[in-house]
């Protein structure tokens, strides 16, 4: 039993702003601890929460509710349910990982809540079908990664409400069709990952994305054997294409026509055996051109002209073991 001389002590202590200060320090490692899940680390006072790999086969129930970021890679949780993060209060949260977690279903307000969230990934999971609205109240994103999943199409308006998301990932999932307007409505959106995904139809004749704040399209590895002017005459803005792994033979001389601010070009690894003569014509803002493991055996003397700020060309690493020689 403490002396009274003890008790008298320690009320003085607390007694001041001091005392009340290192009574808080004493207690808030214990009551981080308690908020923390088992099988999980919790760190910077509860905001960060890593579960990755502890093993859950459902949502974890206690948790800090000022968690600002939540790792929950390598568990087995299947499906999202509705307001489940709102329901555990967890409505400080900005980033948000959920790879590796076998998710087949995000059920439609799964979301709610999550108004201060900025970065959401669930990239490698089985998620099949995106509901309309699921994003609708998350309207702070800036990034979402949904790559290696087994997405087959997208409704127009599946992206609502992200105003400000800058950063899409769908590669390597089973996309087959994308409506020309599935991301006109994202008017920050500035890189646009589609690689990987073999089945997915890319237009000749009408325009494959209408974005005007586009900067990046990655497409490689998606099986494309021809594009055209208006493939791309939509997306104007675009600073760098990858068009990589493809089984392009040709391209159509008047592309970069419509996209006078290209700095980067990615066409390796296709089958083109020829660069027409005109194909850069009056086209001058391209700096990087990637043209290595094609067909080319040659290039005429003025097929680079007019390419005054080119900085780098890749060429020589030919599939038939050719370097390419330009013809004077």
């Amino acid at each position: 039993m403490p002396s009274r001389l003890t008790v008298v002590l320690v009320s003085l202590l607390l007694a001041t702003p001091a005392g009340i200060f290192w009574l808080w320090l004493m207690i808030l490692p214990s009551r981080v601890a308690l908020l923390c899940p088992e099988g999980c680390r919790c760190e910077k006072e509860g905001y960060y929460v890593n579960c990755s790999d502890a093993g859950l086969n459902r949502f974890p129930s206690i948790l800090s509710r000022h968690a600002r970021e939540l790792v929950l890679d390598g568990n087995r949780l299947t499906c999202f349910e509705n307001d489940i993060f709102i329901s555990k209060g967890l409505v400080d949260l900005r980033i948000l990982k959920a790879d590796y977690c076998k998710i087949r279903r995000i059920e439609l307000c799964s979301f709610n809540g999550l108004t201060k969230l900025t970065h959401l990934s669930m990239k490698d999971n089985e998620i099949s079908e995106i509901i309309p609205g699921t994003f609708e109240t998350i309207s702070r994103l800036v990034y979402l990664d949904l790559g290696i999943n087994i997405v087959e199409h997208l409704e127009t308006d599946v992206f609502n409400g992200l105003v400000k998301v800058k950063y899409i990932d769908l590669v390597g999932n089973k996309l087959q069709y994308l409506h020309p307007d599935t991301f006109v409505r994202l008017p920050n959106l500035q890189s646009l990952f589609l690689s990987n995904n073999p089945g997915l139809q890319i237009p000749i004749g009408r325009h494959f994305i209408n974005s005007h704040s586009l900067t990046q399209l990655c497409i490689s590895g998606c099986n494309v054997r021809s594009v055209s002017v208006e493939t791309f005459a939509n997306v104007s803005a675009l600073e760098r294409l990858d068009l990589s792994y493809n089984n392009l033979r040709s391209i159509d001389m008047n592309i970069l026509k419509v996209l006078p601010e290209l700095s980067v070009l990615n066409l390796r690894r296709n089958w083109i055996s020829e660069i027409i003569p005109g194909t850069f014509e009056k086209f001058s803002r391209l700096e990087y051109l990637h043209l290595d493991h094609n067909m080319i055996e040659h290039l005429e003397s003025g097929v680079l002209y007019w390419l005054v700020e080119l900085k780098a060309i890749i060429w020589k690493e030919t599939d038939c073991s050719t370097s390419i020689q330009i013809r004077s």
